[in-house]
This record gives C-alpha cells, sequence and structure tokens, in this order.
C-alpha cells in the first residue's frame, strides 16, 4: 500500500491495486538483479487493480528494477 508517499507491505485489505511476488522476487527488484517488466512478463509478479497507476507508483521508486 502507498499512504503518504510511503510503500508499506500489506495484507491488501482495502487496497485498490496491488502487486503480488515472492519475497525473493521483490529482493530481485529492490537489488536491480531483475526489472519490473521482465518479472511481469514471466508471471513472476502480477498486479491487480488499476495497473497503469500502479505501475506509475512503482517508477518513481528508487530501485532501477521497479523502474524498467
Amino acid at each position: 500500500m502507498i499512504m503518504e508517499g510511503i510503500a508499506c507491505p500489506t495484507d491488501g485489505t482495502g487496497c485498490s491495486s496491488m502487486l503480488r511476488c515472492t519475497i525473493e522476487n521483490w529482493a530481485d527488484l529492490l537489488t536491480g538483479r531483475a526489472t519490473l517488466s521482465a518479472l511481469m512478463e514471466t508471471g513472476a509478479v502480477s498486479i491487480t487493480g488499476d495497473e497503469t497507476s500502479t505501475l506509475v507508483a512503482l517508477r518513481a521508486c528508487d530501485p532501477e528494477g521497479l523502474r524498467s
């Protein structure tokens, strides 16, 4: 969930959009070992809800893996 500009992991209750992945894939995204687009292509990461808004929000984050 992104609240007041801060992303925090939740169980998704009350979210309009959700990104789902394993903790290993999340670590790969944060460290740059994988890109969001590549993991989405393989189905390792999925977004439910408003995908466009979710991608825009993630691309504003610092880790390069979330911006590509």
